[in-house]
């Protein structure tokens, strides 16, 4: 869905806005505090019906209101709109339907975020690529969320009879829950490596024009248990650590993709400036595997020049607006000197928004 007015109710400080005229590139000029990064935020709320800032709703929902509300608008009469309460409830319509899963959401509105918590990627384990892994997979292959669903279905019980029982688990109960794991984490795995050839040839050359100094950097895929020894061997072997435990070691609830420098953790090498960039490529290499299946995205990025000198973020900018399967970017900047400086043809199919204390004006 590609947004021409996005209207927010009671969200962040923003009491009332309108955004009309919204173009390929949308940027935000405002100080720190003035709402620019609420726009986003309220853009990414309809993608997935959450905030990238907060978990709870009181702080995302204006001080002394009890709901919020964020609707985009297409040109050709799509309306999409998330009402958000205090007590945690969402609404969530789309051209007068009634979503009930935020998975719809991501169908709908595929948006990818770049900001300051984006380095996570690289630094806070494995949780967060595998997210980035599996909606990548998730708009690649329409089989992948079935085989989601059952595969934490089985390692849900499977971890609730350890818990139980601990030392004491009776391997006849534990079993049906590990034949179905296996079979479920097997499907899993099969998606995840076809997403994950692509991801990886798409992103060498993106690092090559991003970092062409850092020629080291490698991307592996590990599936969560040992392939040669296959999983069901890896769970009958570790059975009486996962009692002891009381939760499953292997299975694809470890899959990670594994940033390299050299051989070295990439966050041990790179600086902060290389990690944005790194983080960055992953992205780009994300949005051209959808590009490859002729589906469109998005980007919210914000802040695009901390940790980055002009070129590299005229550089990124460039590279993100090139793709062809781009839907829109929506971007911020504290002043107009810290957006990059964007060829003609980029700033054609731009538009610029200040903001300040909440209110939206063209800028």
């Amino acid at each position: 869905m590609r947004i021409d007015q996005l209207n927010i109710s009671s969200f962040r400080n923003i009491q009332q806005a309108s955004l009309h005229g919204l173009a390929d590139l949308n940027i935000f000029v405002g100080n720190n505090g003035s709402g620019k990064t609420s726009i986003l935020e309220s853009i990414y709320l309809l993608s997935t019906a959450k905030s990238f800032r907060s978990q709870r709703m009181q702080h995302v929902v204006s001080h002394g209101e009890s709901k919020g509300l964020v609707v985009a608008k297409s040109n050709d009469g799509l309306v999409l709109g998330v009402e958000k309460h205090i007590d945690g409830n969402t609404s969530i319509k789309y051209s007068g339907e009634v979503i009930r899963s935020a998975f719809q959401l991501a169908d709908i509105l595929p948006v990818q975020l770049i900001n300051d918590e984006s380095f996570q990627l690289l630094t806070a384990g494995p949780h967060k690529r595998r997210q980035l892994m599996d909606w990548g997979v998730f708009h690649v292959e329409h089989q992948f969320h079935p085989a989601w669903v059952q595969c934490q279905k089985s390692l849900k019980q499977r971890n609730a009879l350890l818990r139980q029982y601990k030392n004491q688990t009776p391997l006849a109960m534990l079993r049906p829950w590990t034949d179905a794991l296996c079979e479920s984490s097997l499907l899993l795995d099969a998606f995840r490596k076809q997403w994950f050839d692509k991801f990886n040839d798409y992103i060498r050359p993106i690092l090559v024009d991003l970092l062409p100094d850092v020629p080291e950097i490698s991307f592996a895929y590990y599936c969560g248990w040992d392939m040669a020894r296959g999983l069901m061997n890896c769970l009958d072997d570790g059975i009486s650590t996962d009692m002891q435990r009381g939760f499953t070691h292997y299975g694809p609830q470890r899959a990670d993709i594994r940033v390299r420098v050299g051989g070295r953790p990439a966050e041990e090498v790179l600086s902060r400036g290389q990690q944005k960039l790194v983080v960055a490529a992953m992205k780009v290499a994300q949005q051209r595997v959808l590009e490859s299946i002729g589906k469109q995205s998005s980007y919210v990025v914000d802040d695009i020049a901390a940790e980055l000198d002009a070129d590299n973020a005229k550089n990124l900018l460039t590279l993100i607006m090139s793709g062809s399967g781009i839907q829109q970017v929506f971007m911020t900047a504290i002043d107009k000197a810290d957006i990059p400086d964007i060829d003609k043809n980029i700033l054609n199919r731009s538009t610029m928004f200040h903001v300040e204390h909440g209110t939206i004006s063209p800028a």
